[in-house]
Order: structure tokens, then sequence, then C-alpha cells
């Protein structure tokens, strides 16, 4: 059985056992029902331990990523998204002018240039695999963000994008080299 394979039943097994143990040894874990969205392949359990610690069980390994990104944008999006600015060097567009210095000197480091870089040299290495699962995981985030917009206090001046793999803003009209 080619290496590959073999990883992903052992992820199948670890994955149900961890959900059956976190469900099992919880008195208090939430039961979840199975989840069904566009772009899931199969049905996904999302169960949370007593600590809100979500465990993911899906069918396939591309789902179980997708759920992840669901769930980061469900319980963390907030803070995705202010690390996005901050390191895009645009966290004055939320903050205000107070803001502007640390933009200016962000975007001179180069932070964003470098990730849409390192992301274009990732695609071009032909480890297909890998960028599934990190298209699968950016589905999950969008997914999220589709069916609930995130909340923006008064002071923001522009809506919070969809999100790509290196998390650079999408312009209406452009294309984007990583969907």
């Amino acid at each position: 059985m080619p290496r590959a394979r073999l990883f992903r039943v052992w992820m199948k097994t670890e994955i149900s056992a961890a959900v059956f143990l976190a469900a099992w040894m919880t008195p208090s874990a939430a039961i979840a029902q199975p989840t069904e969205l566009p772009g899931l392949g199969t049905e996904a359990l999302v169960v949370e331990d007593s600590d809100g610690i979500p465990h993911i069980c899906s069918g396939s390994v591309r789902d179980t990523y997708f759920m992840q990104g669901y769930v980061h944008a469900r319980d963390r999006f907030f803070q995705m998204d202010t690390l996005r600015r901050t390191f895009s060097g645009t966290l004055a567009e939320i903050l205000g002018p107070g803001a502007l210095g640390s933009d200016v000197e962000l975007r001179t480091l180069g932070l964003r240039r470098a990730a849409e870089a390192s992301f274009a040299a990732f695609q071009a290495s032909g480890l297909d695999e890998s960028l599934e699962m990190l298209a699968a995981y950016t589905a999950g985030v969008n997914a999220y963000l589709a069916g609930h917009p995130p909340t923006i206090p008064t002071t923001c001046r522009s809506r919070p994008p969809t999100r790509s793999p290196t998390a650079s803003r999408r312009r209406s009209g452009a294309s984007s080299a990583a969907s």
C-alpha cells in the first residue's frame, strides 16, 4: 500500500477514534449533528468537548480540511482578519489614522508580497495534494463567511474580503491566482 494512502487511512482512524473518545469520555460534550454544507463531499461531524475544543470527523481528508477552515472562521475570524490586515499593512482601514505608521512599516517590509511570491513558488512545486488541502481549508473559510457575514464595527471603512490561500485581498473584477 503506498505511503500516502496508508497515511490517509491512519488519519481517518485516528480522527474517528479521537472524536469517539472526546464524546464518550467527556460527559458535558455537546452531541453534534452531522454537518452538511455546500462544498462538502460527505457529512462531517464537529464535536466540542467540555473546554470548547472542536474535534472534526469526516469521510475524507479534503472534507476535514474544509471543516477546519469553517470552524476556524467561526471561532477566530476576527483574529484571522486582524492579522491579515496587520501583515498586509491595511490595519488603518478599520482602526483609522492612528495605525498608519505601522501600516507604512509593514508595507515597506513587504510581508504580503513575500507571502504571494512564496505561494506562487509553492504552486509551481507540484505538490498537488498539499495545494488541494489548502484550497479545501480556504473554501471552508469562505463557506462560513458566505453564510455568516462578519459584523463590522462602525469605524470600519471596508468589508472583509473573501479569503484566498495567501489571505490577499480580492478586488471585484481582478482575478486571483489562487482560487
